[in-house]
């Protein structure tokens, strides 16, 4: 092994070569350099071909210098640059400055995806004479190899009882065939470290190593228990509201939207119970054929095992499969309203693109129940509250489709009169503060033309009954024990705003 360097103090570089680990003798002398040290090594298995053997290929054993160098640079950053070449190529596999910071070398050589996703952390013990810090990956990073550097006392070595530790505790946060990245700095008194383990003393242990694994390993299990504010993180509270998402200096407001419902959907399902409401909706042409198909598969499907009914292709189940289904029309209808554009325009103009990029590239993992449901980006896995999301999928596809919805008739017109009564009935002291049932009644009939022109709200004027809704999303019925409450907003906090019809849509939202 031959050494050539030259300090930026000096006139001249030296060189020196190097047999078995010793100094050959009068071969230290003067020469021609750049500032820096070079190291070339020949032959370097000479003595010693059965290790040779263990290397497969030059390629390997060029991957196996190129990791070495990699934690050399990342060890010394801030104090030594480091330039790595294959022999007769002048491509640089490796190239820092002496100037370049620890994290801004992590993310040359490791990549964006890891310095990104990096936790700090330190420690410190006078009485056994320690001092520790570091950086370790966070739970969202999973890696194919476990990426472990050690550094005691500036000194590039291996702890195989603290590399043990800490890749069992990574097993309880990370994917089943994940790995991290660690890299911890230790500083300990020399008189308590063992080196003589191994002959390339590679491997060393240290006084008191199991109070101060166990302590490491705690520190670092606190931090990944409690993730730091830079990660895309949803936090759900205790009633799984979404609330905010923040990456670094980007932030997102979810869906914040309440709906103003003071009676839960059991009180109106009590009260409509007397009136037989139950599979009420005519099937559209659509809905009858897939029912058809379904029953025609039920019985050879019924056989099949059950690993084979459970869909774990998430290209059949993107998510913005089932929110981009919109009502299909063979004449669709381009109403030019300069309000209605206003609105699009703002719509358009608001878009976040990172939730909507967390939208398009998620898959559907379940529901919880019929409140939330679960749905997954890359490696997170995020729960979605149907009431806020739906109202502003709904609101946004009606502007879309505005005037150019398909009907949900019922097999049985309703009563008007009978869903403003069960209305009351749930809401008694709204009765005397609004107008009787018979104005109500009387101001929704006058606005039918209205209504079913630009909703697809369909009455019947004789009978004083509901006969159809709009369709927003093909296949989707509404829930109909919301339907007396439906009503009543049309009328109370829909139609008495209304002063010019072609603004019409904008309190479609309450």
């Amino acid at each position: 092994m031959s050494i050539i360097s030259k300090t930026t103090d000096s006139i001249c570089g030296y060189k020196a070569e190097y047999m078995e680990g010793h100094l050959i003798k009068n071969s230290l002398k003067p020469i021609a350099a750049n500032d820096g040290t070079i190291i070339e090594v020949e032959d370097l298995f000479y003595n010693m071909p059965l290790r040779s053997k263990t290397i497969s290929s030059e390629s390997h054993e060029l991957s196996l210098i190129q990791d070495l160098i990699s934690k050399f640079a990342i060890i010394f950053s801030n104090k030594c640059g480091f330039i790595l070449k294959k022999y007769g190529d002048n491509c640089q596999m490796i190239n820092t400055k002496s100037s370049d910071t620890l994290l801004s070398n992590i993310d040359r050589l490791f990549g964006q995806s890891i310095s990104s996703k990096l936790i700090a952390f330190d420690m410190d013990n006078p009485k056994l004479n320690y001092k520790v810090n570091g950086y370790f990956s966070n739970n969202d990073l999973n890696l194919k190899k476990f990426h472990f550097i050690l550094s005691i006392n500036s000194r590039l070595v291996e702890c195989v009882n603290l590399r043990k530790s800490l890749k069992e505790l990574f097993k309880n946060f990370l994917m089943k065939s994940g790995n991290p990245f660690i890299l911890i700095f230790m500083q300990i008194d020399p008189k308590n470290i063992d080196v003589n383990l191994h002959p390339t003393k590679n491997e060393v242990k240290f006084l008191y190593d199991e109070e101060i694994i166990a302590r490491i390993v705690e520190v670092i299990k606190e931090k990944l228990q409690n993730k730091p504010k830079n990660e895309l993180d949803f936090n759900l509270s205790q009633d799984f509201q979404m609330n905010r998402i923040s990456n670094e200096n980007k932030s997102l407001n979810n869906f914040d939207l309440s709906i103003e419902s003071k009676k839960s959907e059991k009180e109106f399902g009590q009260k409509l119970q007397k009136y037989q409401m139950e599979n009420f909706f005519q099937s559209t042409p659509k809905m009858k054929a897939l029912s058809n198909q379904s029953n025609e598969k039920t019985s050879s499907s019924s056989t099949k095992k059950s690993n084979k009914i459970i869909r774990i292709d998430s290209k059949q189940q993107r998510l913005d499969h089932y929110v981009n289904q919109r009502c299909s029309s063979n004449n669709r209808r381009s109403i030019e309203l300069l309000s209605l554009s206003e609105l699009r325009v703002e719509i358009g103009s608001n878009v976040d693109e990172v939730l909507l990029k967390i939208i398009s590239e998620s898959c559907f993992v379940g529901c919880v129940d019929k409140n939330y449901l679960l749905f997954q980006h890359q490696l997170d896995l995020y729960l979605l509250k149907l009431a806020d999301f739906n109202q502003e999928l709904f609101y946004q596809i009606f502007l879309l489709d505005f005037g150019n919805f398909n009907y949900l008739r019922f097999k049985t017109s309703l009563s008007l009169r009978m869903l403003l009564e069960t209305y009351f009935e749930v809401y008694p002291d709204l009765k005397s503060s609004t107008n009787s049932v018979d104005e109500m009644i009387e101001m929704i009939i006058s606005k039918q033309t209205l209504l079913e022109d630009y909703f697809s709200i369909s009455l019947n004027d004789v009978e004083e009954s509901l006969e159809a809704l709009p369709v927003l999303i093909d296949q989707h019925q509404p829930n109909i024990f919301y339907l007396p409450e439906f009503i009543y907003r049309i009328i109370n906090k829909f139609l008495n705003v209304v002063k010019n019809k072609k603004r019409i849509y904008l309190n479609f939202k309450e």
